[in-house]
């Protein structure tokens, strides 16, 4: 009885796989297109025109972030470092080799000693010299004149910081929402026209 079951529930599983095979998306137009790098899908610029190139782009960047810092810590690199470090001792202590590398640097040395030395002469010989040096003890010498403050005790001088403002007349006349407003507006300037001849 178990067997039987299990016999069906494959064959379910065959015709449900085959349907899904059958099964074609609409292709899209973007699909052949060939872009940057050769690659099916994709713009001239790299951006992904179809969602398979999406995809695929997608799982790229993973993959190449969770192998990014693989090397970092690994055994390979300890090794490279070891022999590295082991060949540039076996390199120094032959004398022919330790004496190569001391006349480059002398070499090196020399030559950006030089170097600092033209630029310093050109920044020297284009900088012209001020015919007039101006210092700042000449302002405080005693036969330059020093203006003196006046201070006046018996007649101290007032100073009037007040300030007169003639308010601008405003011509322009309000904009009302309805007539009634307008008219409210016209009967109270009569009324105050009134007060001021009356008054």
């Amino acid at each position: 009885m178990s067997e039987d079951w299990k016999d069906q529930l494959h064959e379910v599983y065959k015709v449900v796989k085959d349907r899904q095979k059958n099964i074609r998306k609409e292709p899209s137009k973007f699909d052949q297109h060939i872009g940057r790098k050769g690659m099916k899908g994709f713009s001239d610029s790299g951006i992904p025109l179809t969602d398979a190139a999406a995809k695929k782009q997608q799982k790229n960047k993973s993959s190449y972030n969770s192998r990014k810092g693989n090397y970092h810590f690994s055994k390979l690199r300890v090794i490279n470092d070891a022999r590295a470090e082991v060949s540039r001792k076996y390199r120094m202590t032959n004398p022919e080799h330790a004496e190569l590398v001391k006349k480059i640097t002398e070499k090196v040395y020399e030559e950006s000693v030089k170097q600092k030395e033209e630029v310093i002469k050109k920044v020297s010989e284009q900088t012209t010299q001020r015919r007039f040096r101006y210092s700042p003890l000449e302002d405080l010498k005693f036969n330059s004149p020093v203006p003196r403050k006046n201070y006046n005790y018996y007649d101290p001088i007032v100073r009037d910081d007040t300030i007169e403002v003639t308010p601008a007349n405003d011509v322009r006349e309000p904009v009302f929402k309805n007539k009634i407003d307008e008219a409210i507006y016209k009967l109270r300037k009569e009324q105050i026209k009134k007060w001021i001849v009356i008054g």
